[in-house]
């Protein structure tokens, strides 16, 4: 039985956590991203929370992810697709209708997550991403165009349709749990957050291709991407 996510409670930002881990700055990174979003969230690059530069030093710069033209034309079905629903999602979270949420203590954060709703605070959200739902995810990276919310939309959705089954045995990367609108979303913020500059994305995408799941099958797509994916370490600077 497919369910709805609407109001459920996921954990959403461990995943990109461990998916940096093993990666070095770029010398010519230099929190680039991080001084595009200081606006939003903090008055100087000091106040800058050690999770916000987490999730946001080892993106790349948009310019430099390879486009894909089949990836691009669906996220133009899917955003064409989703509109009705995207728009219903955003004013829901928009006006406070999101569960009551504890942290690892039970104290209750929701007021903590509305204030950065409703501010754009991206330092404080990069602070309570893991109790936040993959809608206020969304909401987070739609609204103030910042890319990790999509990554953690993403993988929110993605445990959300294991937990429904924790117990059967399936690729970690199987959606099918979720009901199609919640599949579509997944989708394109998993898209989202590979073109705004998380290239580990198209690890998951060739996966997608490959196997023909969401994506029309394509093998040569999949080889693509899986080739983007594996020359992405001499953009990392070495040990």
């Amino acid at each position: 039985m497919k369910k709805s996510l609407i109001f459920i409670l996921i954990p959403s930002c461990m995943l990109l956590i461990v998916s940096c881990s093993k990666y070095k700055k770029t010398k010519k990174d230099n929190n680039n991203y991080i001084h595009k979003i200081i606006p939003y969230n903090s008055q100087s690059e000091d106040s800058i929370s050690y999770e916000l530069w987490y999730a946001t030093a080892f993106l790349l710069p948009e310019s430099e992810i390879p486009q894909v033209p089949q990836i691009n034309e669906m996220e133009q079905i899917l955003s064409e697709k989703l509109q009705s629903f995207k728009d219903s999602l955003l004013y829901s979270v928009k006006n406070g209708k999101i569960p009551l949420i504890q942290d690892n203590k039970g104290r209750n954060i929701s007021p903590l997550i509305k204030d950065y709703i409703k501010s754009g605070d991206v330092n404080s959200y990069c602070k309570l991403s893991a109790y936040s739902p993959p809608t206020v995810s969304f909401y987070m990276a739609e609204i103030y165009n910042f890319t990790p919310a999509y990554t953690n939309t993403f993988y929110g959705l993605l445990k959300y349709s294991k937990r429904i089954n924790p117990d059967e045995n399936f690729n970690e990367y199987l959606l099918k749990f979720l009901r199609k609108e919640d599949q579509d979303l997944a989708i394109y913020s998993l898209i989202k957050s590979y073109k705004k500059g998380n290239i580990d994305e198209a690890k998951i995408l060739a996966y997608y291709f490959r196997e023909g799941l969401y994506f029309n099958k394509d093998i040569d797509v999949a080889n693509v991407l899986d080739s983007i994916y594996e020359n992405k370490l001499p953009l990392i600077e070495s040990e």
